[in-house]
C-alpha cells in the first residue's frame, strides 16, 4: 500500500513481487515505468488491486489514476477503482473503502 510517491512504489514492487500478495493498495498516484511492465509484470494476475483517487487533485491529476486502472485492466488484472472529491488527501470516507478492501482480502 502507498500514497502517492509510495503509491507509485507498491505498484512497481507489487506487480513485480514474485509471489502473491494479498492486494496492493494504490492511493492518489500512477503506475511508473508503464512502457516496461509488461515484460516484468509478475504471473499472480489474482492479485487484487484497489486504486484510489481525487477528482480534485492538482500534484497527480485524477487521470493518472484513471491511466494506471487502464493499464491495469489491459493487463487483465483485477481492479477496483474509486474516486473522491477531494485533492491531494486521504478522505474518511476512503479510509473506510480501505478497511473494507483489507478485510476482504483476509476473510473477515
Amino acid at each position: 500500500a502507498g500514497f502517492s510517491q509510495g503509491g507509485a512504489i507498491a505498484y512497481y514492487l507489487g506487480l513485480r513481487y514474485p509471489h502473491a500478495l494479498a492486494g496492493i493498495i494504490a492511493l492518489s498516484t500512477y503506475v511508473p515505468t508503464p512502457e516496461s511492465l509488461q515484460q516484468e509484470i509478475n504471473t499472480h494476475s489474482d492479485v487484487p488491486i484497489f486504486i484510489a483517487h481525487g477528482t480534485h487533485d492538482p500534484l497527480v491529476p485524477e487521470s493518472l489514476g484513471r491511466a494506471a486502472q487502464n493499464i491495469l485492466n489491459a493487463l487483465d488484472r483485477d481492479v477496483s477503482y474509486q474516486s473522491y472529491p477531494m485533492e491531494h488527501a486521504v478522505c474518511l470516507e476512503e479510509i473506510r473503502d480501505i478497511a473494507v478492501f483489507i478485510k476482504q482480502r483476509l476473510g473477515y
